[in-house]
C-alpha cells in the first residue's frame, strides 16, 4: 500500500475525521500491520487526507525497520536465522531453553518498546521465579547467561536495522558469583590414573565391559589432550596420527533433541586443531584401536570414518553418557561431586601452566577463541612475579639470625 492510496473516513458521533491502512508489514511474519489512527486537528476531508498521507507515511518508515514487530516475533526470526548459518545444534538446544524463560515477560513487547528498566525486571523475575517447572528462581549464573543472549539478539536487531540501540547495554549487568576453574589435585590425579590403567587393561568384549573400557580411555585421552566430551567422542580414526603423534580435532558430536547423535563438522572454536600426544597417550590409542579388533566387524576396524571411542557395534557415543559414566567413576573411586568431564580439561589446563607453558599454546592446544578467553579462565595457574618469592623471604631472614 502507498501513501496516495490512503483514504480517510469521519466518525460523527466523536466529530472526528480518522484512517485506517496498513503502513507496513510486519518485519518477522511478512503480514500486513493494519492500524487505525484519529486526525483531531483536521477540519476537512482535504485536511484529514494531508495529515494521514503524512501520518502514513512516518508509520511506514517506522515500522519498516522492525521495530514495531514483538520480541516473541523477532526472538523467533532470530533464532532461526542463527540457526541456519552459525549456531551449532548444542547452541540451538541451549538457547531454545533462554528464549523459554524470555518470552513470558519480554515476548509481547515491541522491540522498539524495551527499555534498560524492562531488561533489569527481567533479571529480578528470573531470580525469583524464573523455573519453567515453577519450583523458584534462577541463579545468577543462569540470568547473566540471558543476558548474554538479549545482548546478542539485540545487537542484531541494531544490525538490521529493526532498533537503534541496545537496552542491554544500559541496563545493570547481572554479578555473576567469581569462581575458577577447578582442577584434580594431585592426590585425585594419581588416584584417577590407577583406576584408568586397571580398566583399560580390561578385555572383555561384552556391551557392558565394552561400554566400561571405552569410558575409561574417553577419560584418559581427555586428561591427556584437554579435549572436551564432544570432541573425544567425535573423534574419527582418520583424525588420529601415530607416526606423527597427534590427534586432529575437528569434529563434534552433538545430541539434537530428541534425535539420534551425529557428528558435526566443527568444533565449538569452529576450526580445526592438532593436539599432539605423549609417549602415554600414543601406546594407549594404540593398545585401544587393537582391543577394538576384538570385537568391531572387519569393515569398521579400518573404517577411516568410524570414531575412536565408540559403541561395541561402533556407533557413536553420547557425549552425555560419557559425562555420567565419568560420574559413576568418580563416584566408585571417592572423587568429589564436584568432578565433572570439563574438570578433565581445566586438570590439563593446569599441568600445562605449571610446567610452564605459555597461554598462547594452551589457548591453541584446548581451542579457545583466542587467548584472553584463556587469561580469564587460567589466571590463578600462571605463574607470576611472586614465584619465588616465599624462597626469597626465608634466605633474607635467616641472614638476619
Amino acid at each position: 500500500m502507498e501513501a496516495s492510496d490512503v483514504r480517510v473516513r469521519y466518525d460523527g458521533k466523536r466529530g472526528t475525521w480518522f484512517v485506517r491502512a496498513s503502513p507496513y508489514r510486519d518485519f518477522a511474519t511478512g503480514k500486513p500491520v493494519r492500524k487505525q489512527h484519529d486526525l483531531p486537528g483536521a477540519e476537512t476531508e482535504e485536511e484529514a487526507l494531508e495529515a494521514a498521507r503524512a501520518w502514513f507515511e512516518a508509520e511506514a518508515e517506522r515500522g519498516n525497520t522492525g521495530g514495531e514487530s514483538t520480541v516473541s516475533d523477532m526472538i523467533g526470526m532470530y533464532t532461526r536465522t542463527m540457526s541456519s548459518f552459525k549456531w551449532a545444534d548444542n547452541t540451538v538446544a541451549s538457547y531454545g531453553t533462554i528464549v523459554k524463560w524470555v518470552v513470558p515477560t519480554l515476548g509481547a513487547r515491541k522491540v522498539c518498546e524495551v527499555t534498560p528498566a524492562d531488561v533489569e525486571a527481567l533479571y529480578a523475575h528470573l531470580r525469583t521465579a524464573g523455573r519453567l517447572d515453577g519450583s523458584g528462581g534462577l541463579s545468577e549464573t543462569s540470568v547473566g547467561h540471558v543476558r548474554d543472549f538479549m545482548k546478542a539478539f539485540y545487537e542484531w536487531l541494531v544490525s538490521i536495522g529493526a532498533v537503534t540501540a541496545n537496552p542491554v547495554d544500559a541496563a545493570a549487568r547481572p554479578s555473576a558469583p567469581a569462581s575458577e576453574a577447578r582442577a584434580l589435585s594431585e592426590t585425585q590425579i594419581r588416584k584417577l590414573r590407577r583406576e584408568l590403567a586397571a580398566r583399560m587393561a580390561e578385555t572383555g568384549t561384552t556391551r557392558v565391559e565394552v561400554s566400561r573400557r571405552t569410558a575409561a580411555f574417553a577419560v584418559f585421552l581427555a586428561l591427556h589432550t584437554g579435549m572436551r566430551a564432544g570432541e573425544v567422542c567425535g573423534l574419527a580414526l582418520s583424525d588420529v596420527n601415530l607416526v606423527r603423534g597427534d590427534v586432529t580435532v575437528r569434529s563434534t558430536v552433538v545430541e539434537p533433541r530428541g534425535g539420534k547423535p551425529r557428528r558435526q563438522e566443527k568444533t565449538k572454536g569452529r576450526k580445526a586443531r592438532r593436539v599432539t600426544l605423549d609417549r602415554e597417550a600414543r601406546d594407549a590409542v594404540r593398545d585401544h584401536i587393537a582391543w577394538q579388533r576384538t570385537f568391531l566387524k572387519p569393515g569398521a576396524c579400518d573404517d577411516d570414518d568410524r570414531a575412536l571411542v565408540c559403541k561395541r557395534d561402533g556407533g557413536l557415543v553420547r557425549p552425555t553418557n560419557l559425562s555420567h559414566m565419568l560420574r559413576a567413576l568418580a563416584d566408585d573411586i571417592g572423587l568429589p561431586g564436584w568432578v565433572v568431564f570439563h574438570t578433565l580439561r581445566h586438570t590439563h589446563a593446569s599441568l600445562l601452566f605449571a610446567i610452564g607453558t605459555s597461554p598462547r599454546v594452551v589457548q591453541e592446544r584446548l581451542g579457545h577463541k583466542d587467548v584472553a578467553m584463556t587469561l580469564r579462565i587460567y589466571a590463578h595457574e600462571i605463574p607470576g612475579l611472586g614465584d619465588g618469592l616465599a624462597d626469597r623471604f626465608g634466605e633474607a631472614l635467616g641472614g638476619l639470625s
